[in-house]
């Protein structure tokens, strides 16, 4: 089916047939596809046929211009502005309702309405207990209804909700901002301000951050974001002046998502013409995979991640239909400087770099097969090569690589040019259980945003109408290359350096390429899908504004006496389509005009989002800085580093720019460890040499990492004495003995080990890390790098390594290499975990001996603990009814006596429940709460919910609440002697 142009009337000079020299103009390929339904109807069969030899080659559309409904405006820019403006205002709207906290409304509300409808009630118990239930809930909903329309409810729901608001906001009256990485950029760009540069001081010509991996700090390199962030808010301050640092970096990312708006509009029209810049400006201002990392309070780096390659690639398409050789050098160097700010923002930038340049050599290929089939030359011939538009293409390119590579040597370093090339080995290896050539966990495994997703929740998060419209736009892209393919062919007296060149193929297979690479991409983190974004907004616009004025043409056809006696009726056809598409999509930021599709997504995202800490957090760190030496070093898990090191300004041992690092297993260790001798040793290692104990064992043992893990936790439990001992064992030099001594046993500067209330629904992550088996990572990542075929020699590398049964050897074998990577991940290290609830016990009987708690054997099946003590408090039998009346015996059970922990392990022939019990008792009775074996005496345990029980060097320091409750606990060193 052929495209033709709608026969509409225009001036003398725009409806001339186009010149052979104006018959490549890269302005016709941003026009608006549009079938030609007549053709449906067989009319005009001939003059079809005319119209179809006489088409421009880089034909798809009449320009929107040409349409009823644009013509009713003389200046296409005005249009151009309005399609740019609507989607900018949905984008900035909804990016920057965080700021309002709107979630805060709807808790008022029901709140209120809660505490009125209890107040009534009670007040209806007292005057008219006679009432039956009936009569008293409809007179309850009948007061509630007034209720809810009166100005008292209004004005109590205002109050409350500025209750609610406050402890989010800072002095000035501003979000706090959302994320810890959000607090590490802002640090940064306080220094800038400050004093410069990123980093807190300069060590031999080098920035360092010494609040990192203390107390080595490490080397800061510099980054386009932080430099970015402070131009930004030494303009903003201009404005905005009683703002906060932190209140004028909140909109840091609403205005870069606005520049990123406007780009994704001209790329969409590059593509498929206005209507289908105007669909994709969308897609990137209102779906949530964008949204969701682009809203106010995210100081982070995703915003990049969407504006360059939007840029890059416009500029890219712009290159590959430009027809003079000056004005493809210009485009293709816009590109490359992109590129290499690109490269200086993100690390992960090759990839596009890397698509683009699939696509050109397959465009390239593809230009020399038509090139070939047309000549057909009896032996191999290089002419192609020679031709005007190949030698301009190859140009192009190469200013295109030069200008990017020179601009990474300037912002980043030589390795760093080799990125595209090497770094996807690299990403093969990021989701692996074990990484090649290291044995340490994969700690970026236990990130939420890292987490693996099938394809239902790729196909889930997008939408499934914008896949499948997306997938029709690649293949009506395709149709179009097809068809511009065959009036080249047709067209014989075309300039011969026009033959073969179709941006039509090129488009379709960067967006392929783009695509496919993203959905792998995705399947190594759900983070990911903001680049699957892209490639799937612009193929899903192409084919909205295809069929949109398509529909309208088909509309022209069928009824010609309106089109030809007034604008109206058409123009109110397209608008009815576009507004239509937008709400069947869901492209509104108003929840009055979202009826399904991404707007939910997005309207549920944003009402569920908020700061990531409040005034109480901070009043604890700022008590916390106030009453620390300036050494202080603070321990907790990763998470909060950043956000620890912006408000305390005082070093972590590690963070979240630093959280793949053996630091994070010995963390791990020191939260699960029974052993308090143990968790002192690894501290003590920690803060006196951060990774140096490790880094010089690697070096003495190559690299063996099983025997550097099983030295260094021998060494921690054990005296500076006794260290020594083990090391002169191993035959180190005296040199090196006394360098791994100094790193290990230090008298270390004050330390404090920080919790979160969080931190218990994280107990599977540092708990996971913490229980990392060694010996079990050696061995999959041996048999991992063999080949398949060589079963024999992976089953005797076990048993001569690692001292295996040949029955033993053959299971393993056959386990790493059939089973699922969840599988593999709790072989290589158990998935601990801590019960969501504490749930109340009751005495079962009048003796009080008794102790009923019902809980959970796991998140779906609930049981009851029946638990019997002598008259002494000493626990008698612990047994937990299923949900099936079975009966079965926990593991443990924790329980504190005369000040002291205690575990009873219950010695019985019955199943095992694969839980521990934990007790806790206070003024108002017992309770208790259901946790992994593993943890039921570890220091966490003890720490966060036994106030430390049984614990002689870890005394409180200060603890609050809030909305993450936060305890510190001060670290008090014993004599490296004992």
């Amino acid at each position: 089916m052929g495209a033709k142009i709608m026969k509409v009337k225009q001036p003398p000079k725009t409806s001339r047939t186009p010149s052979p020299s104006t018959v490549l103009s890269p302005h016709t390929a941003s026009d608006d596809l549009v079938f030609n339904f007549q053709k449906l109807l067989k009319k005009r069969k001939e003059q079809g046929q005319t119209e179809k030899q006489n088409q421009p080659l880089l034909h798809s559309a009449p320009s929107l211009q040409r349409h009823p409904f644009f013509s009713l405006f003389q200046n296409e820019k005005l249009i151009i502005l309005i399609l740019i403006l609507i989607p900018l205002f949905f984008g900035v709207y909804i990016r920057s309702a965080p700021a309002w906290i709107p979630q805060a409304q709807g808790i008022a509300q029901e709140q209120i309405l809660t505490r009125f409808v209890q107040e009534q009630l009670q007040s209806i118990q007292k005057t008219n207990p006679a009432l039956s239930d009936d009569d008293k809930k409809r007179i309850i909903r009948q007061r509630a209804a007034a209720f809810q329309n009166s100005d008292e409810f209004e004005t109590a729901v205002g109050e409350f909700k500025q209750q609610l608001k406050d402890p989010y906001k800072d002095a000035t009256g501003f979000l706090y901002l959302i994320g810890a990485d959000s607090y590490h950029y802002t640090r940064y760009i306080r220094n800038i301000i400050d004093h410069g540069y990123p980093g807190d001081s300069i060590r031999d010509g080098r920035q360092f951050d010494t609040l990192m991996l203390a107390p080595t700090g490490k080397v800061v390199t510099k980054n386009f974001h932080v430099y970015a962030g402070a131009y930004f808010y030494t303009i903003a301050s201009l404005f905005m002046v009683n703002a906060s640092r932190e209140g004028i970096l909140f909109f840091f990312p609403v205005f870069f998502s606005a520049i990123v708006i406007i780009f994704a509009f001209y790329l969409g029209r590059k593509l498929g013409g206005n209507l289908a810049g105007f669909f994709t400006a969308l897609f990137i201002a209102l779906h949530y995979t964008v949204v969701a990392r682009t809203m106010g309070g995210i100081v982070d780096t995703d915003v990049y991640v969407v504006f360059f390659p939007l840029a890059i690639v416009w500029l890219y398409f712009e290159m590959i239909t430009a027809e003079s050789l000056k004005k493809k050098l210009a485009w293709s160097a816009g590109a490359g400087i992109l590129t290499g700010l690109f490269a200086f923002a993100w690390t992960g930038w090759w990839y596009i770099y890397d698509f683009l340049l699939i696509a050109t050599v397959l465009y390239v290929c593809y230009n020399f097969l038509v090139f070939f089939f047309e000549h057909r030359p009896r032996r191999f011939d290089v002419s192609f090569f020679k031709t005007k538009q190949f030698t301009h293409l190859f140009h192009s390119v190469i200013t295109y690589l030069l200008v990017t590579n020179l601009l990474i040597l300037f912002f980043k370093r030589l390795k760093n040019v080799f990125d595209p090339y090497t770094s996807v080995i690299d990403f093969l290896s990021f989701g692996k259980e074990v990484k090649s050539g290291s044995l340490w966990p994969n700690v970026l495994l236990t990130v939420k945003e890292l987490e693996r997703v099938n394809l239902a929740f790729i196909i889930d998060a997008v939408g499934i109408w914008i896949l499948l419209f997306a997938l029709f736009g690649a293949l009506l892209l395709l149709y179009q290359g097809i068809q511009l393919h065959r009036q080249a062919l047709l067209r014989r007296d075309s300039v011969e350096n026009h033959r073969g060149q179709n941006p039509f193929i090129f488009y379709v297979a960067f967006l392929v390429i783009y695509t496919l690479g993203s959905l792998f991409a995705v399947t190594y983190g759900v983070r990911f899908l903001i680049v699957l974004i892209i490639p799937i907004a612009l193929l899903c616009s192409f084919f909205l504004s295809s069929a949109i004025l398509s529909l309208s043409n088909l509309g022209a056809t069928f009824f010609p006496f309106f089109t030809r006696s007034s604008h109206v009726i058409p123009s109110l056809f397209v608008i009815i389509l576009t507004v239509g598409a937008m709400l069947f999509l869901g492209f509104s930021p108003f929840s009055s005009l979202c009826l399904q599709g991404a707007c939910k997504q997005t309207l549920v995202g944003i009402h569920s989002t908020g700061p990531t800490i409040d005034d109480i957090f901070i009043d604890t760190l700022t008590k916390l800085q106030m009453r620390t030496g300036e050494d202080a070093i603070l321990t907790s898990w990763w998470d909060y580093g950043h956000i620890f090191k912006y408000f305390a300004n005082r070093a972590v041992t590690f963070d979240g720019a630093s959280q793949n690092t053996p630091q994070a297993y010995f963390v791990g260790r020191f939260f699960v460890t029974h052993n308090e001798k143990e968790a002192l040793g690894i501290l003590r290692m920690l803060h006196c040499g951060g990774n140096a104990t490790v880094s010089l064992l690697e070096n003495e043992f190559e690299d063996d990492t099983r025997k550097v893990v099983e030295l260094t936790n021998k060494l921690v439990v054990v005296s500076k004495r006794q260290g020594r001992a083990l090391l002169e064992k191993q035959n180190f030099s005296s040199d090196t003995v006394e360098r791994i001594l100094s790193t290990t046993y230090c008298t270390p500067p004050e330390s404090y080990v920080i919790l979160t209330k969080d931190m218990i629904g994280k107990a599977s992550a540092w708990g996971h890390i913490g229980f990392w088996n060694f010996t079990r990572a050696k061995m999959l990542q041996d048999i991992q790098s063999l080949p398949k075929d060589q079963k024999e020699q992976g089953i005797l590398k076990l048993q001569t390594e690692f001292a295996l049964s040949q029955e033993q050897a053959e299971k393993t074998y056959i386990f790493l290499q059939t089973t699922s990577s969840i599988e593999i991940q709790e072989w290589l290290a158990p998935w601990v975990l801590y019960s969501k609830d504490i749930v109340g016990c009751k005495i079962a009987d009048a003796s009080g001996t008794m102790l009923r708690c019902p809980n959970y054997l796991n998140e779906n099946e609930p049981g009851t603990y029946e638990l019997s003590f002598t008259s002494e408090g000493e626990m008698l039998s612990a047994v937990v009814k299923g949900p099936q009346g079975q009966y079965l015996t926990p593991q443990s059970v924790i329980f504190m006596k005369r000040d002291q922990l205690f575990e009873y392990a219950p010695k019985t022939d019955k199943q095992k429940s694969p839980f521990s019990l934990a007790l806790l008792q206070d003024s108002t009775g017992m309770s208790s709460f259901v946790l992994s074996p593993q943890l039921s005496l570890s220091m966490f345990t003890r720490l966060a919910y036994y106030d430390g029980a049984g614990l002689s060097y870890f005394k409180l320091f200060t603890a609050s609440e809030g909305h993450n409750p936060i305890q510190v606990w001060k670290v008090s060193w014993p004599s490296v002697e004992e």
